[in-house]
Formats: structure tokens, C-alpha cells, sequence
């Protein structure tokens, strides 16, 4: 569940409440927020393209929500703090999925480099581990 918030809230605080990043050490998370960018999507907007261009970035939902779409259909609705794009930007590979902004959406758009660098680390695979095991329970 996402966490809300009422008021402004930097990017290493807002980060620091979900993984992958939550284990982040100080200057490892101001590394991160060093490489990271704002963007916003108005609603309806196909931000990643399923067997489109891959990933350029590790996105994190800052604000709003998307939605997953396999084949056209929803498959799911991700909020705040949670990561997408990480199986392309890992494999180079197009995306299996399309993610499209349900409403207003701002992300972090984190630069590839440092995404595969969080996401290789002991907290990313233990937060790849639990993103497939979702995605296997959803299947059922």
C-alpha cells in the first residue's frame, strides 16, 4: 500500500520510504537523487510502450498512478513510491508491458546507470524477488 502524504517532501525522504531504497546509506541515496529527474505525464499518457523502445530509466511514481496493460488489457494500477521499467532497463529488451499515466502521474525518471547499480544490489534482487513473486500471485 502506498504511504500518503500531506505538504512537500524532498526526493531522499521520499525515497527512502520504499524499496529498493530504503537501505540506501546517506551518500549512496544522494548519488541516486544526483542522477535523478522530474517528470510529468498527464493522464492517458504511454509512458513505456509494451515491445516498444526499452526502458532509458528506472521510474518511480512520485505522484498519481499508472496503470500496467498487458496485451491491452489492465493488469494493474501502481501509486506512489512504486518502480517500474526495471526488467527492460536490466535486459535492454523492449518492455513486456505497457505502463500508461491513470491520472496526473509525476515520476523520478533515475538514469540508467545508477538504476542498474540499485537494482543489482542485495535490496534490489530481494525487491526483483518480491516484484516477480506479486506478478506470479496476480497470474493465478
Amino acid at each position: 500500500m502506498a504511504v500518503r502524504y500531506s505538504g512537500p517532501m524532498d526526493i531522499p525522504s521520499f525515497l527512502r520510504m520504499y524499496p529498493p531504497f530504503d537501505d540506501l546509506d546517506d551518500d549512496r541515496l544522494a548519488e541516486v537523487v544526483r542522477h535523478a529527474h522530474i517528470e510529468f505525464y498527464p493522464e492517458g499518457t504511454v509512458i513505456l510502450q509494451e515491445s516498444g523502445e526499452p526502458a532509458g530509466f528506472l521510474h518511480v511514481v512520485r505522484r498519481g498512478a499508472v496503470e500496467v496493460l498487458e496485451g491491452g488489457d489492465v493488469v494493474d494500477i501502481q501509486g506512489e513510491g512504486e518502480v517500474f521499467g526495471f526488467v527492460s532497463l536490466l535486459t535492454g529488451a523492449s518492455p513486456l508491458v505497457t505502463i500508461r499515466a491513470y491520472e496526473d502521474v509525476i515520476c523520478y525518471l533515475i538514469d540508467r546507470e545508477i538504476g542498474e547499480e540499485i537494482m543489482s544490489s542485495r535490496r534490489g534482487m530481494v525487491f526483483l524477488a518480491s516484484a516477480f513473486r506479486r506478478r506470479d500471485v496476480r497470474a493465478l
